[in-house]
């Protein structure tokens, strides 16, 4: 089964949040929606739990089905799912299109290259977290033990990426973006202003790697690569 027709992380609105993003090129699109071309982010106020994915269009009977520990809403249901991410499946149709294209093969507009996945820390039971997300209509693109465990799940609408980080584990599920030209693209957000933390700097103190933190504290790691 699928989670539903559509899919975006919710964050809560604030001026400070909508301004960052904008900042990264993200494109607004009315209502608190803000797109990167590959992911939507809704900037909404009231929000307890952060970051959530929200599908719509669900199946509630469905998901119903599955023995998940579910929590109802008003025509919709959440669960907590592996990697401690928040989930909200509403079964209302979203009046906002999902960016063109499937997951992997969207055209990113942001400052940040390439959209890569949605990380989550595993804490040590791959794949029984693998199991579980693929239950939910999610497709195991690819997995490997080395130098942990990890692994990239696609249902077509966003790519998860599961991981057994350790002692480095990243508490908050995290966005994640890939370019060839990071370093110089790093260089040139901060010189906008932008706080960029250093992960592995050169000796030469150029920056290949770093983390990013949104007002409302949604982290956004930004890597060196090609994807």
């Amino acid at each position: 089964m699928k989670l539903g027709n559509y899919v975006e992380i919710l964050n809560p609105a604030s001026a400070a949040g909508e301004a960052f993003y904008t900042q990264l090129g993200y494109q607004a699109l009315g209502d608190g929606l803000f797109t990167d071309g590959s992911l939507n982010m809704r900037l909404r106020a009231g929000l307890t739990t952060v970051p959530t994915l929200h599908y719509m269009g669900g199946d509630l009977a469905a998901l119903a089905g599955l023995g998940l520990t579910l929590t109802q809403h008003d025509g919709a249901v959440s669960f907590t799912g592996a990697g401690g991410l928040h989930v909200i499946v509403s079964a209302a149709a979203s009046s906002a299109p999902m960016p063109a294209g499937d997951a992997l093969n969207r055209k990113p507009i942001s400052r940040l290259g390439k959209f890569g996945e949605f990380a989550l820390n595993i804490d040590d039971d791959f794949e029984a977290a693998a199991q579980f997300w693929e239950k939910l209509g999610f497709e195991r693109l690819h997995s490997s033990n080395e130098p942990q465990p990890w692994g990239i799940f696609t249902d077509g609408m966003i790519v998860l990426g599961l991981h057994v980080y350790g002692e480095e584990k990243q508490e908050t599920p995290t966005i994640t973006y890939f370019a060839g030209d990071m370093p110089a693209r790093i260089k040139q957000l901060m010189a906008d202003g932008l706080a960029v933390q250093a992960l592995f700097p050169l000796p030469d103190g150029t920056i290949e790697h770093g983390l990013m933190r949104s007002p409302d504290g949604q982290p956004i790691f930004i890597f060196t690569g090609e994807i």
